[in-house]
C-alpha cells in the first residue's frame, strides 16, 4: 500500500510543485525526491499501524482458538470422568491463557487506543472530503487516495474490534459450557462439595481487552462504530 500511494503521489500534478518549496529542480529528481518521501509518510501510516494491528488481531485469534479448543475438549468429556482432579486440569489451562491475555493487554494498552482513535479519525476525515467540496477532488488521484485510506480505516478498525472481541464471546461459550457440565456431575454424583468447586471456577476474568480504558473492543462495538458513522454522514449532509 505505501508504494501504491507513493505512486499516486508523484502522478498528482498539483501537489509536487508545492512540496519542492518553489525550487526549479530537473523533473527526474523532483520525482525521485517526492517518490523516497512519500514512501516514508507512507511507511510511518499506514504501513506501520497496518502490522501492529495485524499482530494484535493475530495474537487475539490465537488465544481465541486455544479457548475454543478449551471448550470443545470440555464438551466431550464424560460426566463419570469430569472429576475434581480433571476440572483442576482445565482451570489450570485456563489460568494460562488468562495470563496471556493479560500480558496482551499490558503490551496492546496504549497501542490499541491510539491506532483506534487514528484509524477513526481518518474515515471521519475521509468523509468530509467525499461530503465537502475541496481542491483534492479535483483530480482523479485525490479521489483514489481517498478510497485507499477509507478502505484502509476501516477494515483496520473492523479487523481489531471482531479479533479481540472474539476473546470474551469464546470465554463466554467456556464458561456456559464449563458450568453446564460441572451442574450435570453434580445432578449425577449429588456431591455439594463439587458445586461449591465449579462457582469458584466460573469466577473469571471476561476476558474484554481495552485501549487506554476507554475503547472496549467487543464484537458489538463494530455496529457502534457504524452508527457513529452514519450519523456523522447525515450531520454533515443535512449542513451543507
Amino acid at each position: 500500500m505505501p508504494l501504491i500511494l507513493s505512486i499516486l503521489e508523484v502522478l498528482d500534478p498539483d501537489v509536487n510543485p508545492c512540496k519542492m518549496y518553489g525550487l526549479q529542480l530537473n523533473p527526474h529528481i523532483t520525482i525521485a525526491v517526492e517518490f523516497i518521501k512519500s514512501l516514508w509518510v507512507y511507511f510511518m501510516y499506514p504501513t506501520w499501524t497496518n502490522l501492529v494491528a495485524m499482530l494484535y488481531c493475530l495474537i487475539c485469534r490465537g488465544c481465541s482458538k486455544q479457548i475454543s479448543l478449551l471448550r470443545a475438549e470440555i464438551e466431550k468429556f464424560h460426566l463419570q470422568e469430569f472429576t475434581i482432579t480433571k476440572q483442576m486440569t482445565f482451570r489450570k489451562r485456563e489460568a494460562r491463557i488468562a495470563d496471556v491475555v493479560s500480558l496482551i493487554q499490558k503490551t496492546f494498552y496504549g497501542p490499541s487506543f491510539l491506532i483506534s482513535v487514528v484509524n477513526f479519525g481518518i474515515c471521519i476525515t475521509t468523509i468530509g472530503w467525499l461530503l465537502v467540496p475541496t481542491e483534492l477532488l479535483l483530480t482523479s488521484v485525490g479521489i483514489v487516495k481517498i478510497l485507499l485510506y477509507s478502505a484502509n480505516s476501516i477494515c483496520s478498525l473492523v479487523c481489531v474490534l471482531w479479533m479481540a472481541g472474539g476473546l470474551p464471546a469464546e470465554a463466554e461459550k467456556l464458561k456456559t459450557e464449563f458450568r453446564k457440565k460441572v451442574r450435570q456431575r453434580w445432578i449425577m454424583t449429588k456431591n455439594v462439595n463439587e458445586d461449591g468447586f465449579s462457582k469458584d471456577l466460573t469466577e473469571e476474568s471476561d476476558y474484554v481487552l481495552s485501549g487506554c480504558d476507554i475503547i472496549y473492543f467487543r464484537r458489538s462495538s463494530v455496529l457502534a462504530l457504524a452508527g457513529t458513522i452514519l450519523t456523522y454522514t447525515i450531520l454533515l449532509m443535512n449542513s451543507r
